[in-house]
Parts: structure tokens; C-alpha cells; sequence
């Protein structure tokens, strides 16, 4: 039986079109895997197909999802790796710095306490603008003292989880971050729970998200706030202990909220971030059990809160 000519000529046009589009698809999806393979991990193939086809597509799909989280998960810990050597390399030169300062300073201490018994004793005729021994104790002291806290930081700290005074550790970092230029202006406020019970955590880990979110703070202070100000209140709330840092800054766009602990977003200028600052604090906070959230608006500055759970310390006990 002969089929209508016209019927066959249709059929052959459909197979056509068919094979063009598979063959435009296996295109598309040998383009997509080099490109991947290049380091493109954009907008994921459009899957319009239910076919053997379309599930290759989405599987092209996945795997670059998939590369994307492995390679982030990777520059996470290679910054955790870099951050670790950079406080050794720290921890090194300050404490040699401190040691070669403390030696004259001492000296210098011990002429002035020796000025100052005389003058209390003998009632120094030079005393007035020409012989303030005290001036010299109370400016050689706060040097030690600038010194001592340096120190103080930059011990190492163990690797593993262990009881934490968090307290402890605002006051050493955000002593030792008032050295950098960009905190000069700003008033740094600590409004800490004396009653504060320990964590469980790794202290490296938690002094690198809070200096994470005091330099966040600085800069989104810059130039602009009239009279910056960042506070650090820590506090009981259940069974959690929460870390609280706010700034008077720029604030945070609404439609950037969403995305601030997405690798690689930053709304910083080029070479001035490189968006994975918060996503390490998340990944750190995280793996200590906590939580961190951010609450902002445009022009009135941030909220960033991190929850930590206070350890069963029936753990502890034996």
C-alpha cells in the first residue's frame, strides 16, 4: 500500500526538524561542558526537553552546581589555611616586637619610679613642666600595656573546640584592632554580660568572624557617619549566648540582604573585598552549632547577630 505523497513529505519534514534540534542540543550541551570545564559557572542550561536529552542537560546542570559548591567550600578553607598562617606569622613578629620594646621600656620605668621617689622625698625644686615623672610612668605603662594586649592576641590558639570566655576574647580583638587606621575615628563601644557562660568553640575561629564583621563595620562607616560608632554587646538569651555588633553606617540595600552570605557577592569596590568574608563567618558559626543573621536598611546602618548554644556542661563534668 502506497502512502499519499504528501503525508510522507511531512513525516520527513518532521524527522528533520527533530534531528536539527538534536543536533543544535548536543551543540549546545558539548559548548556548555567545555565552557564549564573553562570555569564558566553562570546561568544553568534552559531544559525544555523530557527526553534522554533533556535529563543529560540537567545533569550538565547539576555538575556545574556541583563544581561551583566544591570549588567555594575549597577557597573557604584556603582562606581559613591563610588566615591561620597570617595570625601565626602575627603572633611571631609581635611577640618578638614586644619583647624587644619591653626591654628599654623597663629601664625607662625604673629611671622614672627612681625620679619620682626622689621627688617625693626631697621635694624636687625642678618640679612643675621641667620634671613630671609621673607623665613618663603613666606614658611608659600604657605602652606596655599596648604591648602586653598585642601579646595577649596573638598567643596561639588550640585548633579544637574547647570552653571559651567570650568576653575575653571581644576585649583582645577589638584591643587589637583599634592599631588599624581605619578604626581611629570610630568609637568602639563593648556592653558585655559579666554573666556570661563559656562556649564551645574554636577560639581562632570566633576572633576571625568578629574581626570579619568590625573591618564590615568600619567600612561601611567610611567617610559618611558624622560620629561612627560601632557596639559589641554580648548577653544570656535562653539557652543560647548571643554575640550582637552594630554600626551607625551605610546600611545594606534591600535588594542585597538576600545575598550578602552568597560567595563571592560583595558591594565593595574592586580589590577591596572579595565577597567570601561572611560566608567563611557562616561556614565558622555553623560549625560551632550557631547561627548568624543580618538585619539592615539603606542609610541606618546593621545589625549582625550570632547565636551560640551554651554546652551541656554535664559533659564536662567527669
Amino acid at each position: 500500500m502506497l502512502l499519499p505523497r504528501h503525508w510522507v513529505v511531512e513525516r520527513s519534514f518532521g524527522w528533520m526538524a527533530r534531528f536539527r534540534r538534536l543536533a543544535r542540543d548536543i551543540d549546545t550541551i558539548r559548548g556548555r561542558a567545555t565552557e564549564i570545564v573553562r570555569g564558566y559557572r553562570g546561568a544553568p542550561l534552559a531544559v525544555d526537553r523530557g527526553d534522554e536529552m533533556g535529563a543529560l542537560m540537567a545533569a550538565i546542570n547539576g555538575m556545574q552546581v556541583e563544581l561551583r559548591q566544591r570549588e567555594t567550600q575549597l577557597e573557604l578553607i584556603r582562606q581559613q589555611e591563610f588566615h591561620k598562617e597570617k595570625m601565626a606569622a602575627v603572633g611571631s613578629l609581635a611577640a618578638a616586637v614586644a619583647h624587644e620594646i619591653n626591654n628599654p621600656l623597663s629601664s625607662i620605668v625604673g629611671i622614672a619610679e627612681a625620679i619620682d621617689s626622689e621627688f617625693i622625698e626631697r621635694d624636687c625644686a625642678g618640679a612643675g613642666a621641667a620634671c613630671q615623672p609621673q607623665l613618663i610612668l603613666a606614658q611608659a605603662r600604657r605602652v606596655m600595656q599596648i604591648t602586653r594586649q598585642i601579646s595577649e592576641f596573638s598567643v596561639p590558639q588550640s585548633p579544637e573546640p574547647e570552653l571559651t570566655d567570650l568576653n575575653s576574647l571581644v576585649r583582645s580583638t577589638c584591643g587589637f584592632v583599634r592599631f588599624d587606621r581605619r578604626f581611629r575615628r570610630i568609637n568602639l563601644v563593648q556592653t558585655l554580660d559579666s554573666d556570661l557562660p563559656a562556649v564551645l568553640a574554636v577560639g581562632d575561629h570566633l576572633v576571625q568572624v568578629l574581626m570579619n564583621l568590625l573591618i564590615n563595620a568600619a567600612d561601611a562607616l567610611g567617610e559618611s557617619a558624622a560620629e561612627p560608632r560601632i557596639e559589641i554587646h554580648t548577653r544570656l538569651a535562653g539557652s543560647s549566648v548571643t554575640l550582637e555588633v552594630t554600626d551607625n553606617g551605610t546600611g545594606i540595600a534591600p535588594e542585597h540582604l538576600d545575598q550578602v552570605f552568597t560567595e563571592h557577592f560583595t558591594t565593595k569596590p574592586p580589590g577591596h573585598g572579595s565577597g567570601l568574608g561572611l560566608p567563611l563567618c557562616r561556614t565558622l558559626i555553623q560549625g560551632a552549632g550557631g547561627k548568624i543573621a543580618i538585619v539592615s536598611r539603606a542609610g541606618e546602618g546593621a545589625v549582625v547577630t550570632v547565636t551560640l548554644p551554651v554546652p551541656d556542661m554535664g559533659r564536662f563534668a567527669h
